[in-house]
């Protein structure tokens, strides 16, 4: 019998071109992720998380995401 598996979670620090596209990857990937995005400026990284779940949903995908500072 298998047994359950719980989604990953991935930590993405940063909010710049690598730590938005690692996210907008992740968010379009259909993948079962616990995705956490933090960094220094939680008003941005709220815009660039916005951005990318917006992209998402647009492609039929529905994460979720958290922000931590």
């Amino acid at each position: 019998m298998k047994k359950p598996t719980r989604a990953k979670r991935i930590l993405i620090i940063g909010h710049g071109v690598l730590g938005g596209d690692v996210l907008d990857f992740l968010l379009q990937s259909g993948m079962d992720l616990d995705v956490i995005v933090a960094g220094r400026n939680s008003e941005m990284v709220l815009h660039r998380v916005n951005l990318a779940r917006y992209t998402a949903m647009n492609l039929g995908f529905c994460p979720a995401v958290e922000i931590v500072r």
